[in-house]
């Protein structure tokens, strides 16, 4: 979410979407980019409003966030 702020000149409002069940196993300093994340489109979730914040990210959705970012900047 830095990188956004940085490229997009804004600070994102955490306002939650979808409410992810597993939210409570993220660590808490990561909550505000996890929703700010989803807000912006970023990230989508797995299934069935789950999150997994213990897991790991695959390629694809490394992918999906690094060029939402790039789209970003490119609108500038």
């Amino acid at each position: 979410m830095r990188a956004y702020e940085y490229v997009g000149g804004k600070k994102v409002e955490p306002k939650p979407v979808i409410q992810f069940g597993d939210l409570s196993a993220a660590a808490s300093w990561a909550l505000d980019s996890i929703i700010a994340g989803q807000v912006l489109g970023f990230v989508q979730g797995r299934s069935d409003r789950q999150f997994d914040p213990r897991g790991s990210a695959t390629r694809g959705e490394s992918a999906m966030v690094l060029h939402n970012l790039l789209a970003i900047k490119n609108e500038k």
